[in-house]
Formats: structure tokens, sequence, C-alpha cells
């Protein structure tokens, strides 16, 4: 719409949100403290999952950020590498917004059946085939 790169923007805030997460984490920890909290029913889940049952910590943040990653590399590369570079399309094509999310959720269905988080049953239910489907609606927008 108005013309400006998906990378350099996420560059730039990334830049901007370190210092305002180390200045503004302390003081919120502070603020946040003296509020008391309670999860709504609907939020309540009662059944406690085991260790074992659990993605591990560092496969779930790097599904998560597999696509910031692929961007903001992407945009880096596009500046360092020179135009006649071999593979300069194909990692441009890998750090497309939309290719990102694509490869964000193969990863996650790749990773989610690997370590047995879910079965192949679980990726086809009905709930899940709504939330790809809304996830693809996004993508293609």
């Amino acid at each position: 719409m108005f013309g400006a790169s998906i990378g350099k923007t996420l560059l730039y805030g990334t830049v901007v949100a370190i210092p305002a997460i180390v200045i503004a984490g302390p003081l919120f920890a502070r603020t946040i403290k003296k509020i008391k909290a309670t999860p709504l029913p609907e939020f309540y889940n009662p059944v406690v999952l085991k260790d074992h049952e659990m993605p591990k910590m560092g496969i779930s943040v790097f599904t998560a950020l597999l696509p910031v990653l692929l961007i903001g590399l992407s945009t880096l590369l596009d500046y360092a590498l020179p135009g006649e570079f071999p593979g300069r399309k194909l990692l441009i094509f890998i750090g497309n917004p939309v290719m990102a999310m694509f490869d964000q959720a193969d990863e996650e269905e790749w990773s989610g059946t690997r370590y047995r988080f879910f079965t192949l049953n679980d990726v086809l239910s009905e709930a899940n085939q709504i939330v790809v489907i809304l996830n693809t609606v996004g993508l293609v927008k």
C-alpha cells in the first residue's frame, strides 16, 4: 500500500524495541506486581501436561521466530550481496514475508509431528483445519 519494505521496517522496529524493553521491562514489572489477577474460567485448563508432553523451549522459540529470522536475514543479504550473486534471488524469495510464513507453518507441522507434540490426526482435525484456513487467508491477503 505505501511501498514500505517489511524487512527494513522489521529491522528498524528491532533497533527501537530492544532499548524500550530494557528500560520499560523493570518499570512495568514493579507496576504489575501490585495488581491481583485471576484467570477467567474459560481460559483455565484443568489438565496439567507432564514435562515430556510439552514442547521443548528451543523448538518453540525457533518456530515462533522463524519468519522474523528469514525476513530479517533476507533484508540484510539484499544489501550485503552483490547484484550478480548466484543465489541472491533464491535468498530474497525465501525471505519474502508470504514465503516466510509458509515456511513457518511447514516447520511447525514438521516439528509438531516429529517431536510427538501432536499426531497427523490432530493436524487434520476439524479445529485445526479452520486455523489453517484462517492462516492461509491471512497469508494470501
